[in-house]
């Protein structure tokens, strides 16, 4: 809480964590900006075959370790690295994922700033394009409210163009209802993410890892699954624990989570680690 990024903890994030739980069973997972590990807890509690880890930060990898021993689970290998150059070396050997998520932190914080963070957004798009397996799921993130969410789509676009690779939009993510955005502010709608899956082969046959015939039970985007493919399942986890850095004098801190479903009126999921 003293020394990390908005208490250790994105709130606004836990839609895409009930998705990634019920996308996760048998695959290979590619957590980048992993920060306190909430995403690759939720991902080995879904059982994942393998799970990769990537952050800047040390201290933030060893929170996401107490959070799996916290919650019972593996979460594999941890890499303190930066993004770009960890992302560039898995392309190098040629590494593939069937889940990847790609969350990195605010990259545009005011309009002048727009055009460098589109072109470190398509890089890092680029590159995790590259590393996805076939039939292979991206969750692809913004967080700057400076850039528009027709401007995001556009820019993974281009960056799947790059990649030769045909990927199709399966869901949007955004953040919850408890994060409103007035009529008068609409830069508070600062949360874009998309599900995306790569096509197989033209002569692969059958689904891909961990995949079902379409079907949503999740009120969060129906409306946006394509019947047109195949989409991966969702049945939806829980997180048992959690732990939050801890406080100069303190021991750290831990408590019990509700199902995501429950998280937005659970008053005691107010601090915690992603």
């Amino acid at each position: 809480v003293a020394g990390g990024h908005k208490t250790g903890f994105y709130l606004d994030q836990r839609n895409a964590r009930t998705v990634i739980a019920g996308l996760a069973a048998g695959r290979r997972v590619l957590n980048v900006f992993s920060y306190t590990g909430a995403f690759s807890v939720v991902a080995a509690a879904g059982g994942a075959e393998s799970i990769l880890s990537i952050d800047s930060s040390g201290p933030a990898l060893e929170v996401a370790a107490r959070n799996a021993s916290l919650n019972g689970v593996d979460i594999g290998e941890q890499m303190e690295a930066d993004a770009f150059t960890a992302l560039r070396g898995l392309r190098d050997r040629a590494r593939q994922y069937d889940l990847i998520m790609l969350d990195p932190p605010k990259l545009a914080a005011n309009d002048k700033q727009v055009e460098k963070a589109s072109r470190a957004y398509k890089d890092l798009n680029l590159l995790a394009v590259k590393l996805l397996a076939p039939g292979g799921t991206l969750l692809t993130f913004s967080c700057s409210g400076a850039m528009s969410t027709e401007l995001f789509q556009k820019v993974v676009a281009g960056a799947a163009l790059d990649a030769n690779r045909t990927v199709r939009i399966v869901g949007r993510l955004a953040q919850p209802s408890d994060h409103p955005v007035p009529l008068s502010f609409p830069e508070a709608e600062y949360l874009k993410g998309l599900v995306l899956v790569a096509e197989l082969p033209p002569r692969a046959s059958g689904p891909p890892r961990g995949s079902a015939p379409l079907r949503c039970r999740s009120s969060w985007g129906c409306h946006s699954w394509t019947s047109s493919i195949r989409v991966p399942k969702l049945p939806f986890g829980w997180m048992k624990a959690t732990v939050v850095p801890r406080l100069p004098g303190r021991g750290a801190l831990s408590m019990g989570v509700a199902p995501a479903a429950t998280m937005a009126s659970s008053a005691s999921w107010q601090l915690a680690t992603r």
